[in-house]
């Protein structure tokens, strides 16, 4: 044990600098992008680049489509008591709906630029069957989990859309 009048000895750099990114994440709900993450911690933006890489990897951040990051789902997972999760909340709601519709229901999340199936609730009859497992993983734009999480989600504009159109 250290005397507390002497600096702690070993230690992570890596560590320390990704968990100064999450607090950093944490004070912008509207997210920061690689540039603005490095500027606010001080770290260079290759440094800082690559601390985001494997944040997002593990789920500790998330990235939107114009390259902001926000603190990820991983960190609600940590903490733990602080109230039933969706997943909890979702399962026995999912469990009724499949018995009363006789088909699979499922809830899918938007996990970075993912759509995660992290539920899944099956009919109790040979009812229609979506082969969905949890943890399945598809690109967020592709397949009805992710275009249903994207149409729950904030409007976006497309892609050389301007301002006005439709």
């Amino acid at each position: 044990m250290t005397p507390s009048n002497e600096p702690e000895g070993g230690g992570s750099q890596t560590l320390e600098r990704g968990l100064a990114i999450l607090i950093e994440l944490s004070r912008h709900s509207e997210g920061l992008n690689t540039s603005q993450v490095a500027a606010a911690t001080g770290f260079h933006r290759s440094i800082a680049h690559r601390l985001l890489v494997s944040l997002h990897r593990t789920g500790f951040a998330a990235r939107d489509d114009d390259g902001r990051y926000v603190v990820g789902p991983t960190v609600a997972g940590l903490l733990g008591d602080a109230g039933p999760s969706l997943r909890t909340i979702a399962e026995p709601v999912l469990q009724r709906l499949a018995q009363k519709l006789d088909a699979t229901a499922s809830l899918v999340e938007a996990i970075g630029t993912a759509a995660v199936t992290t539920v899944v609730a099956e009919p109790p009859t040979d009812g229609p069957l979506f082969w969905y497992r949890r943890g399945s993983r598809d690109p967020l734009d592709h397949g009805s989990g992710g275009l249903a999480c994207l149409a729950a989600g904030p409007a976006r504009l497309r892609a050389g859309a301007r301002t006005g159109d439709p």
